[in-house]
């Protein structure tokens, strides 16, 4: 056992302990940073036995309305759990274990409770056995604010979640505003805790796409959420990990609370408009399509999106994620090629003619898992592709052997990675992969979460030496801004190519940044960019951009009939 392991104190309430707990204790056990100590159980000493009693109690304390809002809005949440275990997969952010299957001690401890049921201070009693366990951190993961004493009681205080960004949303219910606002993403913060609601010390935060539906939007930002504690956890012998990281702003909004019966009504209405949209158009036959476009231009920030050339989709197929290639004096485009039959694509390749005209060469690499963003690249006169191949859980490189399509792999780069969207350039005498991973435990459910986090790793050598992680990865979490989405070739300037998502809408536009510093210590991006999908008149998004030389390409997504 390592002696300098932090020691780590959960705070629980009385019951079967849920996902989020148990889960952080089981990724305890495969790490030798951090134990958990002792979980401390919360008991409400005045709490009612009965469900009368209960009730009368929460009128007395909240009154009748708000009885009236919390049990409507149970009814919801129970009908979102049904769709949630049944078409989404992830029933497991419900499960809950008993707590004598933990090998951690069991403390029992009684707060004193406000009227109001929301702050918990803890005795001197409680206080004096929590000081005893020598513990470095707690982490809240029971109900309460917490007041007083116990904020101080161990080294490195108490961790605890907030799922919001809590420059905008404090309170709760978790994930739900976003969805009844439509934001195009929902935070999470982990923060050590102080007096002021949500508006303690943030040592770590990130952003993921808003879906639909309130419960699955607080499911998938939970998952996602939970990882991050866990490494921040691994990471506290570290001695800056408790410096400001992030610049406390001024809060303005109201603090949030249980949705009124207006909100709620409105929510449903809203939620019910949505799934109808979606199920029309699947009983039409309608869905997202992909296109791609080009043209010849001298200079990419001087390209006029409308007057490009789109390039027509073969029947049951649609193009995406396009990567320009000059070489052997020949124009290739190499795309995803997805067949709506198969629920799969192949890498494919277009030909731009001299005269602006295209010919479709077929099929460059196929595999018998998905393949996409095909990022094309020259090295010592040979030509290479590192296509997304995420779901064979691999990054992989291959060689061109016969210009445009044959290929052969040669070299994994890194396994076992949930990683899309890849990257690879030469810079500074280093190789550098830029890579959107998902560190959840997201795709073991259900699908995987790739737009948020950017990663970044380098080398010396892209063939013979391994990739170093970078020490701040990600660098990015944040869904408006950390997805690849293509690659412009530039003598000098480094820029990288970067998607915007929006609510319940993946790829939505895209933006072009600088990158500004990028060494094995720091990363360092400024935007220059965006575009907006209004260059045709039926597309809804645009997610990817490529430039070489004097061809632009891209891609745009419309409802179209199959």
């Amino acid at each position: 056992m390592k002696k300098n392991k932090i020691r780590v104190g959960i705070i629980v309430d009385n019951g079967p302990i849920p996902y989020v707990s148990y889960d952080l204790i089981e990724k305890s056990l495969n790490q030798d940073k951090y134990e958990i100590i002792a979980l401390f159980v919360q008991h409400n000493k005045l709490a009612p036995k009965n469900i009368i009693s209960k009730i009368v109690d929460y009128i007395s304390r909240r009154g009748l309305k708000k009885l009236i809002e919390s049990m409507s809005f149970s009814l919801i949440t129970s009908l979102e759990k049904f769709a949630l275990t049944k078409f989404y997969g992830l029933g497991i952010i419900f499960c809950n274990k008993d707590i004598n299957s933990f090998n951690c001690e069991v403390i029992n401890v009684h707060p004193k409770i406000s009227k109001s049921g929301l702050v918990y201070r803890y005795n001197n009693d409680d206080i004096c056995r929590i000081r005893k366990m020598n513990l470095d951190v707690l982490v809240q993961a029971g109900s309460g604010i917490l007041k007083g004493e116990i904020l101080k009681v161990c080294p490195k205080g108490i961790l605890s979640f907030h799922h919001a960004n809590n420059d905008i949303h404090r309170g709760g219910p978790p994930g739900f505003w976003e969805v009844f606002y439509q934001h195009p993403s929902t935070g999470f913060i982990i923060q050590k805790l102080t007096d002021e609601l949500d508006g303690g010390q943030v040592i770590f935060k990130g952003s993921i796409r808003t879906y639909y539906l309130y419960l699955l939007n607080w499911a998938r930002i939970c998952i996602k959420a939970n990882y991050f504690l866990h490494y921040q956890l691994m990471m506290l012998n570290n001695k800056d990990n408790f410096q400001q990281k992030y610049v406390n702003k001024l809060y303005y909004n109201e603090l949030s609370n249980i949705p009124s019966l207006r909100v709620q009504i409105k929510y449903i209405f809203q939620t019910i408009s949505i799934l109808f949209k979606k199920t029309w158009n699947k009983i039409r036959s309608k869905q997202l399509k992909w296109g791609i476009s080009y043209q010849f231009v001298e200079k990419w920030n001087r390209i006029d999106f409308r007057k490009s050339i789109r390039i027509k989709n073969t029947k049951n197929h649609f193009f995406a994620d396009p990567f320009i290639s000059k070489y052997k004096n020949r124009n290739i485009i190499f795309f995803e090629d997805y067949c709506f039959k198969k629920k799969k694509a192949n890498i494919s390749a277009i030909e731009i003619n001299s005269d602006k005209s295209y010919t479709l060469l077929g099929t460059a690499l196929d595999e018998d898992f998905h393949l996409s963003y095909p990022y094309v690249f020259q090295y010592k006169n040979n030509l290479y592709m590192c296509p997304e191949s995420n779901e064979n859980k691999d990054i992989r490189l291959y060689k061109c052997k016969d210009y445009p399509l044959k290929w052969e792999l040669e070299k994994i780069l890194i396994d076992d990675i949930s990683a899309a969207d890849i990257n690879i350039f030469h810079h500074n005498e280093k190789w550098w992969l830029f890579a959107n991973v998902d560190s959840s435990d997201l795709s073991k459910y259900s699908s995987a979460e790739h737009e948020s986090e950017l990663h970044i790793f380098f080398s010396d050598s892209l063939l013979d030496g391994r990739l170093k992680r970078h020490p701040k990865n990600p660098v990015i979490f944040n869904s408006n801004n950390a997805r690849n989405a293509g690659k412009i070739s530039s003598n000098g300037t480094l820029y990288r190519v970067y998607q915007n998502q929006d609510f319940d809408f993946y790829g939505r536009s895209f933006g072009v940044s600088k990158i500004k510093k990028l060494t094995e210590e720091d990363y360092e991006e400024e935007k220059l960019y965006n575009v907006e999908p209004n260059f045709y008149n039926d597309i809804l998004g645009t997610h990817h951009f490529s430039f070489e030389k004097n061809i632009a390409v891209f891609d745009h997504v419309s409802i179209r009939r199959n």
